[in-house]
């Protein structure tokens, strides 16, 4: 068991490093003044109960959506380290105390790609997915959307080739399926993608390909915000790693670009390299932009650093709350409760759960990823009714 262990964490040190900005500053610096956030106990985080689901080490990437009949719906990753994840589907009756596992959607996939002329095996990951109601979209209301990517052997952070991925997506008129088929939505036209990403923004020219999408629909519009990435690793140059925000007016069919919800600046006034692991969420009427500051110059954890909360003044602007110098106004920060966290999301009628957010834990081996229910809403004069 101790030899288990042992390779178990080698393993996990080589993902975590494929997933988050582990000792990557980007020019941060120590001696800089930083703006702080707001602060709290993680005292109210409870783990997510969902059963039903055979887990090997652990749930991540977690969104959570709920349709008129006020029944919740959570779409998560499962993680078996070094290499493979899927995307799950669990449900919830008692908006968010517990969660019930429902249907596996993107399995894992061993897969070989073409690249100049050579064959490689590898696999499909199917990262950070996240679901949106469309109500009025009749017959595809439910809508996914996530990161694909392949990934080869032996699975450290250079073998991901993420220019050989795009943003998918399926549909379905109920969550339980049928789903349709996978749709190669954003990505380059190498890859078959149906909307090229030279075209979406040419003036991020710059730009090698979009990863943790975030949707929402607002007011018959569908929104979706993802980080730009402009080189092949997804770290460095970190001045140039925005937040965008791009708007479908035809339920996802095309879409345009917006604008940047966040700039590199935005992340190092706050004393880190980059925001990242965005979502749009709704609060008593108002939206609310969830993203992940990354890359601590003066904290110890170097890796996603919880989530901070920031509210959208004007959605078809790409605008949230700055002051009169340009910096971004929190509403809230939700710090990171073990190792490292981020990437949460909220719907205002997970009563009983609140804002959800997923963690590494090491002392929890082999289940390392953890999903938290903070019980933290939005707005902080927000009550929650008590669960049943």
């Amino acid at each position: 068991m101790h030899d288990y262990c042992d390779s178990l964490l080698r393993d996990l040190r080589k993902y975590v490093a494929s997933l988050a900005l582990v000792g990557w500053l980007g020019g941060c610096t120590t001696a800089q003044q930083h703006m702080s956030l707001p602060t709290n106990a993680f005292d109210s985080y409870q783990p997510l109960k969902l059963t039903g689901d055979q887990v090997k080490n652990g749930r991540f990437d977690v969104t959570v959506e709920y349709g008129d009949d006020g029944v919740g719906w959570l779409v998560y990753s499962i993680v078996e380290i070094p290499s493979r994840v899927s995307t799950h589907l669990a449900k919830s009756v008692d908006h968010g105390a517990s969660w019930q596992h429902v249907s596996v959607i993107n399995p894992v996939e061993e897969a070989t790609v073409e690249i100049n002329g050579k064959t490689i095996t590898g696999l499909w990951r199917n990262e950070t997915p996240t679901l949106a109601y469309d109500p009025g979209d009749r017959g595809r209301e439910w809508k996914l959307f996530w990161h694909k990517y392949f990934v080869k052997p032996p699975y450290e952070d250079k073998h991901r080739l993420f220019e050989q991925g795009w943003i998918a997506y399926r549909y379905a008129s109920r969550p339980e399926g049928p789903w349709s088929e996978e749709i190669r939505l954003i990505g380059s036209e190498s890859v078959g993608a149906k909307i090229d990403i030279k075209r979406l923004l040419p003036n991020l020219d710059k730009v090698l390909f979009l990863m943790e999408p975030g949707v929402i629909a607002h007011e018959g519009m569908l929104y979706m915000c993802a980080d730009i990435c402009t080189t092949d690793s997804s770290l460095g140059d970190w001045l140039n790693r925005k937040i965008i925000l791009l708007a479908s007016r035809d339920h996802g069919e095309s879409w345009e670009y917006v604008g940047a919800l966040t700039n590199g600046d935005d992340a190092k006034d706050f004393g880190y390299a980059a925001f990242t692991g965005s979502s749009l969420v709704r609060d008593q009427g108002k939206l609310y932009l969830l993203i992940t500051p990354s890359g601590s110059s003066s904290k110890k954890n170097r890796g996603h650093d919880g989530t901070i909360i920031v509210e959208i003044v004007d959605i078809n602007k790409a605008q949230v709350m700055r002051d009169a110098q340009g910096h971004i106004q929190p509403v809230k920060y939700l710090s990171a409760k073990y190792t490292m966290g981020g990437l949460a999301d909220y719907h205002e009628q997970n009563f009983n759960g609140g804002i959800i957010m997923p963690q590494i834990n090491l002392k929890t081996l082999p289940e390392v990823f953890q999903v938290l229910s903070t019980m933290e809403g939005i707005q902080p004069q927000a009550q929650a009714p008590p669960a049943p």
